[in-house]
């Protein structure tokens, strides 16, 4: 018989891999290279592939699902609906979504890529094994794959034997991964072969060069990989199982209902040749206990319908036929009874026992009538415990049922109708997470985050990650219908930087389009387990964005990264003086972050009246302050007038600039020995830049974890979310300009710099929650200068406060009747102009007409800048 093979990317046809092929593809040396090669790609790129694998496995307009139903049946004594159900469930197997759930216990998986900030200023990072052999069993045609898919998820070199009963299946997969590895990810790095069990020659390769041995399968293949093994490889065997139901006697005539239809699932799929199938039901005696039988049989029934059963073969059909005959003696001798089935070859034997039978599988379960469900604990089942799977339970009882049969082995409790199906890719299997053993954690014993992370590594070993991460943010944004229609024709996965480059920026006027408060046209996934915070906007144009828990969770813990980089640690005693409420984040999002810190945090907010806070600061005796310079330069006035001696070593603001005089000012009142921003960020998008000790006024480290930064021809920063995918943000500009300061930082971290030069953007906050959009202005002097298209508005630096002046370009610059109506009009428009400045912190607002092309514009586009900021 011949039978096609994949060795690392090369194919061959052969009844089994020869001596040959397999001194040369697994010599150590070359397993070795390739292992050093596939652990540094990206997780993300093996997902993306994997992904694409399930979507061609079942495409209607592809060969491979045609060839499965074609022959799986014949090959497999599998009825087509089953074959087909079982195709079904490709798609989510090979889904991101379900790799994820099997890597969730590593909190964050691209631990397998580099080390990644996982709290507290530890990081974590794993790597593959090595070599990984996978034994593949025949009883389920997906178990080749679904072993496979361990292996590749945690980067190791896989090499599978196939079962001897079925090597169509894995081949074809194996067709359907190379036409969707088109950048040869994954392809190479994967054997697909088989050999006889009696080849000692392969089993010895196999022992000597494999680091772990995943085994699924009978009690001799286990014994066979077990014996002789190398002192390196790890033998994770996956034996013979049996697995069964429990039903009470308390169980109401509608959850019997339910029972029987979940069980006739469990003893119809796979034949029961899986070991989670069921092939026992302990029932207590009770009065319903013929009404559950005749439910049982009549789902078997409709089973057989829906799944019609293929011909057994005859060594099956005789033992089928062998215990239905001795269950109709029993039943004769009325110690028992049966139930043989019409629809297909379904049997159900009733007994009085508290032992566990075995089955002839192919549909035929032993019901085992029972005083009550302790008795089974005096059968065979405390012997049976190297063998026990999955118990199914039908009881209001199941604390005590579960703790009971723990000790005995049972590692898996489900209701029925789960017992072949599991609830959540996260599980483990047989009590194991199959991934734990698949990789080696490394320990950095007293190396922090100040020393090894993202943030250290060079910008060539981190491009691949990054434009990786670019491309899933990608693939889950065009399954949303806004961004479905914004990249059109959008070719992925992109190849590039310069490919991203191309891209549209995500605008302020499709931000309020998709709002989160009145859209869903850009959620990826339902708007539950999450925040919704507000951005901020003018009447009629507000802006809300949706975070998932987890996105802010893991937002809040990089702003922390952030602020031990800044020096905060564990001796600081913190006051968070930021306003809350009102779907406002800073004040939620610097609590969350202090946490990582290990300082005492003071959760004032700034809420309160100065003279409370002041108290508070005196009792408490805090440190350092984290709050808005809006808030803080009225504290520090008041401190001042009311004669408060309070000293500070840090003071640390964010989400408004701070002028120098200001900055002095406040370091002079409180004593202060530092003043610097704890970070740049924007609600749209989490955090963006944190600052360092070495870090300038203005100049902050790009977050790279959590997001991918650009500027623009007119330097306006575009912010791309890596994270945040529940409504992405994909080069948004955020309304600021920047440029990227192109110098190694003292403080030895190699993520990219850059520096703050001011608004771009419709958004100008001068105090708190005090805010100007550009919309109101442009729109109020279009409505008084009837040719008044080209405005500049500037922010200056003024002591303690800000300076704004209005600048408009028309025809009509001499007349001072037109710019003293608009001057009035503004005011109206503008709320926050009628401030004092102590509350808008604006010392002086003008408006000035100017003669055409007096403003300057933009050496490079011939633009007009809307804001300039020259308080920075």
């Amino acid at each position: 018989m011949s039978r096609t093979h994949y060795l690392f990317g090369h194919k061959t046809e052969a009844d089994e891999i020869s001596l040959e092929n397999a001194t040369h593809y697994f010599a150590q040396d070359y397993l070795d290279a390739l292992a050093v090669r596939f652990m540094q790609t990206p997780l993300d790129d093996i997902l993306y592939v994997l992904e694409q694998t399930g979507r061609l496995m079942v495409a209607p307009d592809k060969p491979y699902y045609k060839k499965c139903m074609d022959e799986l049946p014949q090959i497999l004594n599998y009825a087509p609906k089953m074959i087909e159900k079982g195709l079904s469930f490709l798609p989510m197997l090979l889904s991101r979504q379900t790799m994820l759930d099997r890597l969730s216990h590593l909190i964050n998986p691209h631990a397998l890529d580099y080390p990644v900030y996982s709290g507290n200023g530890e990081l974590k990072r794993v790597v593959p094994m090595g070599i990984v052999c996978h034994i593949a069993a025949g009883n389920t045609f997906l178990g080749a794959i679904d072993s496979l898919l361990y292996g590749i998820i945690t980067k190791n070199i896989n090499i599978v034997k196939m079962s001897a009963n079925d090597s169509f299946f894995p081949i074809i997969f194996m067709e359907a991964l190379q036409e969707a590895d088109t950048r040869q990810i994954l392809f190479p790095y994967i054997t697909m072969t088989y050999w006889k069990s009696s080849n000692e020659n392969l089993i010895g390769i196999v022992r000597n060069i494999a680091d772990v041995i995943l085994l699924f399968g009978g009690e001799e293949a286990v014994k066979t990989f077990k014996k002789d093994i190398s002192p390196k490889c790890e033998v994770l065997a996956f034996g013979p199982k049996t697995s069964f139901g429990i039903v009470c006697a308390e169980a109401s005539k509608e959850e019997l209902i339910l029972a029987a239809e979940g069980f006739a699932t469990d003893i119809v799929f796979w034949e029961q040749r899986a070991c989670t199938a069921c092939q026992n039901i302990f029932i207590e005696k009770s009065e319903n206990i013929d009404y559950f039988l005749q439910v049982l049989f009549a789902e078997l029934e409709k089973s057989g319908i829906a799944y019609p059963q293929e011909p057994v073969n005859s060594d099956a059909a005789v033992e089928i036929r062998k215990q239905r005959e001795i269950a109709l003696w029993n039943q004769f001798r009325e110690q028992g009874q049966v139930f043989e089935g019409t629809t297909s070859h379904h049997t159900i034997i009733v007994t009085h026992s508290n032992l566990i039978s075995d089955s002839p599988l192919e549909r035929t379960v032993i019901v085992n009538i029972v005083d009550d469900w302790h008795d089974i604990l005096e059968g065979s089942i405390p012997s049976l415990k190297y063998y026990m799977s999955t118990v199914a339970i039908a009881s209001k009882n199941k604390q005590e049922i579960i703790n009971a049969l723990i000790p005995l082995g049972v590692m898996r409790f489900c209701s029925p109708g789960l017992m072949s199906s599991s609830a959540a890719a996260s599980y483990s299997h047989d009590g194991k997470y199959i991934v734990e053993s698949l990789i080696k954690y490394i320990n950095f014993e007293d190396l922090n985050d100040k020393y090894i992370g993202l943030d250290f590594m060079n910008k060539q070993e981190k491009e691949a990650i990054i434009l990786s991460r670019i491309n899933t943010v990608l693939h889950k944004a065009v399954q949303t219908p806004f961004y479905k229609n914004k990249y059109q024709g959008l070719t992925m996965p992109l190849q590039n930087f310069k490919a991203f480059e191309q891209i549209d920026p995500l605008t302020k006027d499709e931000m309020v389009s998709i709002s989160a408060h009145h859209s869903d046209q850009a959620f990826t996934g339902k708007d539950r387990d999450c925040y919704i915070f507000s951005a901020g906007g003018t009447t009629g144009l507000k802006k809300y964005v949706l975070y998932g828990t987890e996105e802010f969770s893991k937002s809040k813990q990089l702003f922390g990264k952030g602020f031990r980089a800044l020096g905060i640690g564990s001796k600081n005693i913190v006051a968070n003086v930021f306003p809350c409420g009102a779907f406002y984040t800073a004040f939620l999002a610097i609590n969350k972050g202090l946490e990582e810190t290990g300082c005492k945090i003071l959760s004032l907010t700034g809420n309160i009246s100065h003279k409370d806070m002041l108290e508070y600061i005196e009792i408490c005796k805090p440190d350092t302050i984290f709050g808005l310079p809006s808030l803080m330069i009225p504290l520090a006035q008041y401190a001042e007038q009311n004669g408060y001696q309070i000293q500070l070593d840090n003071i640390i603001y964010a989400a408004e600039h701070m002028t120098n005089d200001a900055k002095n000012y406040i370091k002079s009142i409180f004593k202060a020995k530092r003043i610097s921003s704890f970070g740049y960020a924007a609600v749209e998008t989490g955090p963006i830049g944190y600052q360092c000790e070495c870090c300038h006024d203005n100049e902050f480290h790009v977050e790279e974890e959590w997001i991918y930064l650009e500027a623009d021809d007119n330097d306006e920063a575009l912010v791309t979310c890596l994270h945040k995918t529940l409504q992405p943000i994909i080069r948004y500009k955020v309304g600021d300009r920047i440029e990227f300061i192109n110098e190694v930082c003292t403080c030895g971290r190699l993520s990219p710099k850059f520096r703050l030069l001011g608004r771009s953007g419709e958004k100008i906050r001068i105090s708190g929650y005090q805010e100007i959009y550009f919309e109101d202005i442009e729109k109020t002097v279009q409505s008084v200068v009837p040719d008044g298209f080209v405005i500049q508005l500037r922010l200056d630096a003024n002591g303690l406060y800000t300076a704004l002046s209005l600048h408009i370009e028309t025809i009509h610059y001499r007349d001072n009747v037109l710019r003293e109506n608009l001057y009035q009009r503004l005011l109206e428009k503008i709320p926050v102009l009628h401030l004092t400045k102590e509350k808008n912190m604006i010392s002086s607002f003008e408006v000035f007409l100017v003669e055409p092309n007096a403003i300057q514009r933009v050496e490079r586009s011939g633009k007009v800048r809307k804001i300039i900021d020259n308080r920075i």
